[in-house]
């Protein structure tokens, strides 16, 4: 399962400090970002008025906490702020997530947060967590985990040790571009579950998830889309076969 919140620069802002270098280089090559917005990253002592900050953080694509964490480096109020998706004001946005996981049908669709744990799925996720240990059903679950756990998915994986490898570099990325301890506690966590022989994928290639399901072998790749706007901070992903065989199981079974 691969990277709801995909980090794209402003990762140090998430920690409270200044933009990576590279980010910096891409924030001053930008024509649509004046140098004066960019000038108190070498000068510290000087902080980003309120519009520059936000417009600083839209154009590293920093998400909607790190969006926080400028604001108050700006010493202005805060312009985002989070809310559970259980907050009553986020009905009409668990109205329209579950609409949209419907709209999967019959492929498994999930809702996940920014920690990879599950807010919502579809009935036919169903197929994926047939055999799940009854532990890794208590709430909060966390995808991650219920992928690569021994009693979880892990053992109907045909190809674990790839997909592990898959799963563990997109943690590694977001653990430590975000500098989230709860991430990095997560990689090590999955990174001691077995998972067969060591793996290795070319950046870019898709990675399939074959897994059986009876008799049979079900094939997927995997998609993240990131609601904008939701400050929940929330992703779809959704599994869509990766073969015929696939889709015509998955319309007979649902």
């Amino acid at each position: 399962m691969t990277d709801p919140n995909p980090p794209v620069g402003g990762a140090s802002a998430e920690r409270g400090g200044t933009p990576s270098r590279a980010s910096e280089l891409q924030l001053i090559l930008d024509p649509q970002v004046p140098a004066s917005h960019v000038s108190y990253i070498d000068t510290p002592d000087v902080g980003p008025n309120s519009v520059s900050a936000l417009e600083i953080s839209e154009q590293l694509g920093v998400p909607m906490r790190g969006r926080r964490v400028l604001q108050g480096m700006a010493s202005r109020a805060p312009v985002y702020f989070y809310r559970s998706i259980a907050d009553p004001l986020l009905a009409n946005v668990r109205d329209s997530i579950a609409t949209i996981l419907a709209g999967f049908r019959p492929y498994p669709a999930l809702a996940i947060d920014h920690n990879w744990d599950l807010v919502a799925a579809n009935s036919s996720f169903a197929l994926l967590t047939a055999d799940v240990a009854p532990e890794l059903r208590a709430l909060p679950i966390n995808v991650l985990r219920l992928s690569l756990h021994p009693g979880g998915l892990a053992g109907r994986i045909r190809n674990l040790a790839q997909w592990r490898f898959h799963v563990l570099r997109h943690l590694d990325e977001a653990a430590r571009t975000s500098g989230r301890r709860q991430l990095h506690e997560l990689h090590a966590e999955l990174s001691d579950y077995p998972g067969g022989e060591s793996y290795e994928v070319e950046p870019g290639v898709a990675v399939p998830l074959r897994i059986r399901s009876g008799h049979r072998e079900l094939a997927f790749l995997s998609t993240v889309t990131a609601l904008s706007g939701a400050s929940a901070e929330l992703s779809i992903e959704a599994f869509l076969p990766a073969d015929e065989s696939t889709a015509q199981i998955l319309h007979e079974l649902m």
